[in-house]
């Protein structure tokens, strides 16, 4: 029976019926029986035949012999084939759920994650599969027995189960697990990456024909494993009557000579000749083994690396990095060395160019000094504020001094998504400089580059795209040949894969892992340096009978939240991979009852009865939606002139809209837009836009804080009806205005600083600020010190902020292709 306590657990009883419909669907001596299901005083149960032995992880005190464990496997892959055949994966084979009968039978146990596909189809994708419990993207499985399809929380078919089922086998064959490291991500990694362990080392005993199938199962590729279990039976069955007299030999018999038994060698050639052809067949040409990358890792502190480069000679790492209570700081490390070097400088690196490095000192100044550390010296003003060409100053130093001898010299890439730029330079270049995350400058904002490019750039300023369409991209840089640009993106959620892209347009993966990848820099030999780990949008704040600030994030890309005109309730978006590939638009109440999914995309506002919240789509061309919160259909809004929408707010009145967006080929601007037939009408110059946190709109629907995208970024008050900007009294360059006070005469300003934000009470008559509150999580191993969101209620009594966390670990990687 499903615990009492636990029957209200969605996620838990959606995996018992899961159980109960997967394993009663099938009827084979090799899987346990269901007889019954049902429900008792509202609790859910299933009865399973009586089996009377233990699990096999229970016998696994060493390794089985190899008879035992060749009849244990058998009896598994029968079990296997039969689920297959009625269409289910069970996607969590591992010791503990097979059970070994008194009586020598094998039964499959716990099909609670298996996934029901459609009979007939042998590579199911997701939009084909009829029942399944998670979206893309999540990993669902036990470490040390998932296959690499799950480890990245790809779809996982029949051949998943091969792979489980290669691990098991191994390890009873050897005594030790296949792949295993000192945590869940090590080993995850090691799934990954590396191959398993020998047999023959641990257990010479064991047939090579034997070894080799194991090895099949264990191929990182599902197109290189068996791919079904019937054929790994088959081939099972065959080794078996080959190497019968072989295995029954390891026991001492006789002594005479193998060679001197009557009718041995004609048999044993035989026997030999029928397991080669076997082999031979089900092996194919796919045993091929590929040279595993070489992975050193560099840094070890919780907390997280900044940019990184090598130095000229490939020796030395420099990268800059902010751990927990302390400052972003530049740091060293010697290829021949243990340990990392602060260089007692404050700052994030930039670029590396022969014996001296670029740093954005905490002002935001460009300033370079020897890889050694030493007194820095200003050669540019605030990168900050660099909106277009970047002085020349920054050009004749931070251009990199890249490889490769292609014949296309002089040329730059960049990688854009959002508002900021990457870019990495060929030898002799004369277009833009690596520009780094300290560095960033806003790009226009059209669909193909909004969405995330690579786009190269001669040095006449012609630019072509090579691989577009990502949702998040950034870390790049040239081959070693000069052939290729490596990069690391996605196209749903934030888990970044290492991708190449040929300057004909051709794509491929060339690495992935369970976390987030980030490219940094490739050196002249060849090795790669990133940085692999988990990024995240956290929710912190205070709200309803709150006494002290607590977490309120959901999955793993909490952002964007903004409360409902009374307090009791706000609406937020999951953005990262938990949000599934179109992300989502959540609710969520003040009472602490679950959140309540609205649909995909990003909610952005919430009209002031509570009853629609804007939604945008998160590909191109954006929509805008009226979605409700409780019955009724969503609306899709009339987009007039825009081709690419921004943000969107409510007035005070819940009749009409402020819209940020564009017109094709245009700057952005402010819109105002009757609801709910009505087109936008632009009311602000070009070039006017809103920063992605909820708009600060006058109570009485009058004014908006906009800000000029170019030159000073600083906001004024925009009159809705139209006519000349308003100044702010006492309002800082940087600083953004978040609400009014109920009675219009104060603002709630956000100050960003390097380590926290702090929100300040600005009076409007006097351009006094009084400090309110200081926005920082209690853990700070990972975060930045700035926040992307933040809301606040009128009266001040609660608020909301989000903010990323990045943990990750630099690597140098040595074998990547």
């Amino acid at each position: 029976m499903l615990p009492s306590e636990s029957s209200a657990d969605s996620d838990r009883l959606r995996r018992f019926e899961q159980e109960s419909k997967a394993a009663g669907a099938l009827n084979h001596p090799n899987i346990l029986a269901v007889f019954d299901t049902g429900l008792h005083d509202g609790a859910p149960y299933i009865v399973f035949e009586l089996l009377h032995g233990e699990t096999l992880r229970e016998r696994l005190k060493g390794p089985l012999t190899i008879r035992k464990s060749v009849d244990v496997a058998v009896q598994i892959a029968h079990g296997l084939a039969a689920a297959h055949a009625a269409g289910i994966v069970h996607r969590d084979l591992k010791p503990e759920n097979i059970f070994v009968t008194v009586d020598g039978r094998v039964k499959i146990l716990d099909f609670g994650l298996a996934k029901l596909q459609p009979r007939g189809v042998q590579d199911v994708s997701d939009s084909e599969t009829a029942l399944q419990l998670t979206d893309v993207g999540t990993v669902l499985g036990t470490a040390g027995y998932m296959s690499p399809e799950q480890v990245q929380g790809q779809p996982a078919d029949q051949r998943s189960d091969v792979f489980s089922f290669g691990a098991v086998f191994h390890e009873m064959l050897s005594g030790r697990r296949a792949f295993h490291g000192d945590s869940v991500i090590e080993t995850m990694r090691a799934i990954l990456k590396e191959d398993p362990p020998q047999i023959g080392e641990v257990n010479r005993n064991v047939p090579v024909a034997i070894e080799q199938i194991v090895r099949r199962c264990l191929e990182k590729r599902p197109d290189e494993r068996f791919h079904s279990a019937h054929d790994l039976g088959l081939a099972l069955e065959a080794v078996s009557a080959s190497t019968a007299g072989s295995i029954r030999g390891l026991a001492p018999v006789a002594d005479r000579g193998w060679w001197r038994a009557p009718g041995r060698p004609v048999s044993a050639l035989l026997a030999l000749l029928v397991l080669a052809s076997a082999v031979a067949f089900l092996l194919g040409k796919n045993w091929n083994p590929q040279p595993v990358p070489q992975f050193r890792q560099i840094t070890f502190r919780r907390g997280s690396p900044g940019w990184a480069r090598f130095s000229s000679d490939g020796q030395t790492i420099l990268y800059s990095a902010k751990w927990p209570n302390q400052p972003l700081q530049v740091f060293s490390a010697r290829l021949d060395a243990i340990e990392s070097r602060a260089l007692g400088l404050n700052g994030s690196l930039a670029a590396t160019k022969g014996g001296e490095m670029a740093v954005v000192l905490p002002n935001g100044t460009l300033a370079r000094l020897p890889l050694d550390g030493g007194v820095p010296r200003e050669i540019a003003d605030p990168v900050r504020r660099l909106t277009g060409r970047p002085t020349e100053a920054w050009r004749s130093f931070v251009i990199p001094g890249g490889v490769g001898s292609s014949r296309r010299r002089g040329m730059c890439c960049m990688s854009r998504a959002g508002a900021s730029a990457d870019c990495a330079c060929r030898p002799g270049a004369t277009g833009s400089p690596s520009l780094r995350s300290a560095a960033q400058h806003r790009v226009s904002n059209t669909a193909t580059e909004a969405a995330g490019s690579v786009i190269v750039m001669d040095r006449q300023g012609q630019k072509t795209t090579l691989s577009t369409g990502w949702t998040s991209i950034g870390g790049l840089a040239w081959a070693r040949d000069g052939r290729e640009v490596w990069f690391t993106a996605t196209k749903s959620g934030i888990s970044q894969a290492l991708y190449a892209v040929t300057l004909a347009g051709r794509e491929r993966l060339v690495a992935r892992a369970p976390g987030v990848l980030w490219l940094h820099d490739i050196s002249a030999d060849g090795r790669v340096l990133l940085t692999e780990g988990r990024a995240s949008i956290e929710a912190r704040g205070r709200m309803g009978q709150d006494t002290a600030e607590r977490e309120y994030s959901w999955l793993d890309g909490t952002f964007g939240a903004i409360f409902s005109p009374d307090g009791q309730s706000f609406i937020f978006s999951e953005a990262a991979d938990g949000g599934g590939p179109g992300s989502g638009a959540y609710l969520r109440h003040a009472d602490g009852s679950p959140p309540v999914r609205l649909g995909e995309g990003w909610a952005l506002a919430i009209s002031p009865d509570g009853k629609w919240v804007v939604c945008s789509n998160i590909g191109f061309p954006r929509e805008l939606r009226l979605v409700p919160t409780g019955a009724g259909n969503p609306r899709t809004l009339r987009r007039g002139t825009i081709s690419e929408y921004d943000w969107a707010y409510f007035l005070p009145d819940g009749k009409r809209l402020v819209v940020a967006g564009s017109e094709p080929g245009r700057p952005s601007r402010l819109f105002v837009q009757d609801l709910p037939e009505g087109e936008p009408k632009p009311f602000t110059p070009e070039g006017t836009g809103l920063e992605p946190f909820p708009a600060a709109i006058s109570p009485d629907g009058r004014f908006v804080a906009a800000v000029p995208l170019v030159g000073e970024r600083r906001f004024a008050l925009y009159p809705i009806g139209g006519g000349a900007p308003q100044p702010i009294p006492g309002l800082g360059v940087g600083d953004t205005p978040l609400r009014f006070s109920p009675d219009g005469a104060s603002l709630y300003v956000l100050e960003p600083s390097e380590s926290s934000n702090r929100v300040v009470r600005l009076d409007l008559a006097s351009g006094r600020k009084t400090r309110w509150l200081n926005l920082a999580p209690p853990d700070t191993a990972g975060f930045w010190g700035s926040t992307s969101f933040v809301d606040i209620t009128p009266d001040g009594r609660s608020y909301l902020y989000s903010y990323w966390r990045i943990v990750s670990d630099l690597f140098v990687v040595d074998g990547l292709k």
